[in-house]
Order: structure tokens, then C-alpha cells, then sequence
């Protein structure tokens, strides 16, 4: 075998080490790559879980107040009502004791 040829066949031998290294460097970094992105996903899958809770704590949260504000509105508007049929009562008493004076005093007028 030529001298040439063992140098070619030496160069051919580095250069396929060479590729292969390379390919293991590449393979190596891709699952680095892969990793770190996973990782990212999980992140903001996390992240994301996290914002959903909250949102619902809210809405829970706001639903309660809701609540609270309607039933006190309710509670008011009744005892608003009572109040109403008080006055309402209050009101047909006084009328009824003013027609009462005013029959007794055209009883009293009829009589004189």
C-alpha cells in the first residue's frame, strides 16, 4: 500500500471520527434542547394551572358577594314593604277615625 493511500486512508478514518463525534455532540445538544423545552412546557403548564385556580377563586369569590348583595337587597326591599303596609295600616286608621268624627258630627248636626 502507497504512502498516499495509508494518508488517505488515515484522513478518511479522522474524518469519520470526526462525524461521528459531531453527530454525538448534535444528538446530545437536541436532547438538551428537548429537555430544557419540556421543562418550559411544564412551566407554563404550571403556570397556566395556577392562573385557571385563581380565575376561579374569583368567579367563587364574586358569585359569594353576588350572592350577599342580592339576599341583603332582598332583606331590605321586604322589611321596605313592611314598613309600607305599617303606614298603609296607619293611614287607614286615621281615615277611618275622621269619618268616624265626621258621622258623629252630622249625627250631632241631625240631632240639633
Amino acid at each position: 500500500m502507497s504512502e498516499e493511500m495509508k494518508e488517505q486512508k488515515s484522513t478518511d478514518k479522522e474524518e469519520k471520527e470526526k462525524a461521528k463525534e459531531q453527530a454525538k455532540l448534535e444528538k446530545k445538544a437536541k436532547k438538551k434542547e428537548e429537555k430544557k423545552e419540556k421543562e418550559r412546557l411544564k412551566e407554563q403548564k404550571e403556570i397556566e394551572k395556577k392562573a385557571k385556580k385563581k380565575e376561579e377563586k374569583q368567579a367563587k369569590e364574586q358569585a359569594k358577594k353576588q350572592e350577599k348583595a342580592q339576599k341583603e337587597q332582598e332583606k331590605a326591599q321586604k322589611e321596605q314593604e313592611k314598613a309600607q303596609k305599617e303606614i298603609d295600616k296607619e293611614q287607614r286608621e286615621k281615615e277611618k277615625k275622621e269619618k268616624e268624627k265626621e258621622k258623629k258630627a252630622k249625627e250631632k248636626e241631625n240631632k240639633e
